[in-house]
């Protein structure tokens, strides 16, 4: 797969999640080849993602470049794909793209409000209210003052 290809393919990617339409073996995540060729690291529908090396700084292993969708509560799963994938491809608007750190810290900050949200036997994201928020807010730092 040349530049081309790939950047269309991530195109697609972005529209997709914009009509709720995605398929699950749109390509996400790539490496460029020594030939300038790409390889396909992840696709949307996998389990386990992984993050180009290119997003890190040197030193960083290789399990700390995974994101493993296994750890979401099933109801939030699809819904996290689609934001973790827009936020990988697009960022946040009037910044740079975010790096590997970043992604990851974000991917594990959402598990942790998705995971309390299923332990609440809340399984919509327009089910939360700000009384919901507010309630995840006293919950955290309740395990803040228990150090």
């Amino acid at each position: 797969m040349n530049a081309a290809e790939f950047h269309a393919e991530q195109l697609k990617v972005l529209h997709a999640i914009k009509v709720g339409e995605i398929d699950p073996n749109a390509i996400i995540t790539g490496m460029v080849l020594e030939d300038g060729s790409y390889h396909i690291l992840s696709r949307i529908g996998d389990d386990v993602w992984t993050l180009p090396d290119s997003l890190f700084s040197a030193g960083i292993v290789d399990s700390m470049k995974m994101i493993n969708f296994l750890h979401v509560p099933v109801a939030f799963r699809e819904t996290l794909r689609g934001c973790i994938a827009r936020y990988i491809l697009s960022g946040i608007e009037g910044r740079s793209l975010p790096k590997g750190g970043t992604i990851r810290g974000f991917f594990n900050l959402a598990t942790l409000f998705l995971s309390w949200l299923h332990e609440q036997h809340i399984t919509r994201l327009s089910d939360v209210t700000p009384l919901i928020g507010q309630q995840y807010v006293d919950f955290c730092k309740g395990l803040k003052s228990q150090k």
